[in-house]
């Protein structure tokens, strides 16, 4: 339980506390106006806000560049690249499923079986292979 004493020191403290937060505005405030008093600051406020204003322009003009350029990206699936590692090894395992598939079918016609069955077979796994690349990819 807080005591009358206890209660008036920290409210003293808090006061205090204020009084010197106070002081130190005014002394902010008091220095801003001198400064802006005088001609060669309010020619130094002019060249700084010329500045600011200048380097504004160029953030926005930034902006704006890099906003065109990202819609462009987007507009074009997204890549910044023609071709991933993704695309290339899936690609290359195609290819390499083609020749598979015709040199078992040159086999088949060397030894005398039917190509349209072999024919028939890999088409039937290629179109298993790529439902299971759909699914997981």
């Amino acid at each position: 339980m807080t005591t009358v004493r206890q209660l008036s020191a920290s409210v003293q403290g808090i006061i205090d506390e204020l009084t010197i937060v106070t002081a130190s505005i005014t002394n902010s405030f008091n220095n801003m106006n001198t400064r802006a008093s005088t001609s060669k600051a309010q020619d130094n406020d002019i060249v700084t806000q010329s500045t600011i204003k200048n380097l504004k322009d160029q953030a926005d003009m930034v902006d704006k560049k890099f906003e065109e350029a990202e819609y462009k990206v987007q507009a074009s699936g997204g890549k910044s690249r023609k071709q991933t590692l993704q695309e290339f090894v899936i690609l290359f395992f195609f290819v390499a499923y083609a020749a598979f598939t015709i040199s078992l079918v040159l086999y088949s016609k060397a030894v005398g079986k039917s190509v349209l069955k072999t024919l028939g077979t890999m088409a039937f796994i290629l179109l298993i292979i790529v439902g299971i690349i759909i699914r997981y990819a």
